[in-house]
């Protein structure tokens, strides 16, 4: 039998460092070990001078290398050693030279791609959400120093993207039960630096509202939503802007004879349907990476937090659904839906654009003697119409008028050809506890995982 008739695969796997036959399949368990540990392929290299292998595997690595098959192993880019990383997919973005023109070329970033954990409900897909055009000019000096992550969420397909110093790995990237979600990065090598962005609605927004943006701590304080403090340090805005209820701010945490411990920037949005509140914080500890921090948090500004990839919805023509095939849906995300009685005076009676509203109450039996929250739906002819409905309903909220019970807070969500708002009072355990998972319906619709 010849050298090129050998079954090296075969020959080697019997042999002590299995791991290191250099197959595809074990090429493959290699790339999963790269983060949790020194490169098998570097220490196979320091083993392989220091203990004596059998004639079979030095003849197999040398006839491997002889044939080219080693070489085109590792040619793939997706294993490398931990401490020079290779990246197989690179993100585009416009050339920003030096004098800050934008140029006509383009610099690249790696590009990793990550699925957050649920802490609540069950994976719908597994396809990560396409990226729109970056518009956001890097120099070639700020791209070296960065890589761009996105992270995606498995139950309803949304995703963002974020900037990130490049040699930085990922420690979380979680979707909470109330909609929420968040990531942290840090320095492998240092890991007290760190990256970490957030993304909260309802109350805990608030509390980021009235923290980050001092003129509506008041605000805040009269939902019952007082400022978050840390002990030992101080808060600083650097900045801030403030119009129709959106804002944004830089800000920083400094500890008396240290000066800032961390820095970020912070986006909030008011609307009716809820407070929004956004924040990226880096920690770090010298100034290695306060470029690098920089352009993340311009990247943030530039896009009012990270830059949202949504998930392919269908054509507006294709969004028609009737409203039963809505209510089944929410009862299969544990939303046990009741008519009203007789005695029920409803939350809101007036038709939108000529849309009568037909309402529901969530979790009766639950409710014991508390009031129980409440659904009201409008069911639109397409989903342009429905658009146009949420605007007037807005407006309409906006202003005050319309309901029939006062300490009633609306929540407003369109999805498909549908509008629903979704009312909650005082009496309420957990708050607007059902907004996930009526936006996660509604957003089914919208890109025909229904069907």
């Amino acid at each position: 039998m010849t050298k090129k008739d050998i079954d090296w695969e075969k020959e080697l796997k019997p042999k002590p460092f299995r791991n290191n036959s250099f197959t595809p399949q074990m090429m493959r368990r290699v790339e999963e070990q790269l983060k949790a540990g020194p490169s098998r392929v570097s220490t196979f290299g320091r083993r392989a001078g220091v203990l004596t292998l059998g004639a079979a595997l030095l003849a197999g690595v040398i006839a491997l290398e002889s044939s080219g098959a080693l070489s085109s192993l590792r040619q793939k880019p997706a294993v490398s050693a931990p401490d020079t990383p290779r990246q197989s997919v690179w993100l585009a973005f416009p050339h920003k030279k030096e004098d800050g023109s934008v140029g006509t070329g383009a610099v690249s970033v790696p590009l990793e791609t990550v699925q957050a954990r649920m802490s609540v409900g069950y994976p719908r897909t597994e396809t990560a959400p396409s990226l729109p055009k970056m518009t956001f000019a890097l120099t070639e000096e700020e791209a070296a120093q960065l890589k761009s992550v996105l992270v995606y969420h498995p139950d309803d397909g949304q995703g963002y993207l974020l900037l990130v110093p490049r040699t930085w790995t990922l420690v979380s990237a979680v979707a909470g039960a109330n909609g929420s979600f968040s990531s942290i990065f840090a320095d492998p090598d240092n890991p007290v630096e760190q990256l970490e962005y957030d993304v909260s609605f309802n109350g805990p927004a608030i509390s980021g509202i009235g923290t980050y943006f001092p003129d509506r701590a008041e605000w805040a304080g009269q939902q019952g939503y007082e400022p978050d403090t840390r002990e030992g340090t101080n808060l600083r805005v650097l900045y801030s802007n403030e119009a129709e209820e959106k804002g944004f701010s830089r800000y920083e945490w400094t500890r008396q004879g240290e000066g800032a411990v961390a820095g970020g920037a912070a986006y909030y949005s008011m609307t009716g349907q809820g407070n929004l509140f956004r924040k990226l914080e880096m920690s770090l500890a010298g100034t290695a990476n306060s470029t690098a921090a920089d352009t993340i948090l311009r990247f943030f500004e530039d896009n009012d937090g990270a830059l949202e990839a949504k998930a392919q919805a269908l054509k507006p023509e294709e969004m028609i659904y009737d409203i039963k095939e809505l209510y089944e849906r929410l009862r299969a995300d544990g939303l046990v839906l009741s008519d009203l009685s007789e005695s029920d005076t409803p939350v809101y009676d007036r038709p939108v654009n000529g849309v009568e509203p037909r309402e529901r109450l969530i979790d009766l039996k639950k409710a014991g003697g508390a009031r129980p929250e409440r659904l009201t739906f409008f069911r639109f002819a397409s989903r342009e119409d429905a658009q146009a409905g949420l605007e007037n309903l807005n407006g309409t909220l906006n202003a005050g008028a319309g309901t029939n019970e006062s300490g009633i807070s609306p929540h407003l969500f369109i999805g498909a050809n549908f509008v629903v708002v979704y009312w909650t009072g005082g009496d309420s355990e957990n708050p607007f506890g059902y907004d996930k998972a009526i936006r996660d319906a509604l957003n089914d619709y919208e890109t025909g995982k229904i069907l």
